[in-house]
């Protein structure tokens, strides 16, 4: 079970990783001015937010390690706080 985890939260890692990683070739290549980049980043989260106005995702949320163990997370909680942070 130990080792299961282990490759799960690599997987995890690495998927965050990728993510981010993607996120700025895709800025580097449409937008030069990295001042411009960092305010499109931020208008994508910020209107994810409006728009679902779901606060829940913003900061550390150590509120979603507690619901998985608990039984009580939903398989969109970390997926998108991995969209939130990685973008």
């Amino acid at each position: 079970m130990l080792v299961c985890s282990g490759v799960l939260f690599g997987l995890v890692t690495l998927l965050f990783a990728k993510t981010t990683k993607l996120f700025k070739e895709i800025y580097q290549a449409r937008v030069q001015n990295y001042k411009l980049r960092a305010f499109i980043g931020t208008a994508i989260v910020v209107l994810f937010i409006i728009v679902f106005s779901d606060k829940k995702y913003e900061g550390i949320s150590l509120w979603i390690t507690d619901n998985a163990f608990n039984g009580t997370s939903e398989w969109r909680d970390p997926v998108l706080k991995l969209f939130l942070t990685s973008a």
